[in-house]
């Protein structure tokens, strides 16, 4: 459930297949269903439904992105994407 496209096809490990399964961890604490991962028709929805702020919609996407070139490099790389999202960023 948390590995990604990369991971289950035997590419070598990279930090970018940690900022996936984030992405899922993410999602299922939003949605409060640990058992299962965003369906790929409808996530964005099912965020959107629990009223979800568009921003964190988006940096979910970008963990979630298929192309590993799309997501965060790492963990401080996504820590960098959700800075401006802090109350005392703004």
């Amino acid at each position: 459930l948390y590995a990604c496209i990369q991971q289950i096809a035997g590419a070598p490990p990279d930090p970018r297949d940690d900022v996936y399964a984030l992405g899922i961890i993410w999602f299922q604490v939003l949605t409060g269903d640990t058992t299962s991962g965003p369906r790929p028709a409808d996530w964005r929805d099912d965020l959107q439904d629990l009223a979800v702020p568009a921003e964190i919609i988006d940096a979910i996407g970008r963990c979630l992105a298929t192309d590993p070139k799309r997501r965060p490099a790492d963990a401080s790389a996504l820590g960098e994407l959700l800075r401006p999202m802090l109350p005392a960023a703004r």
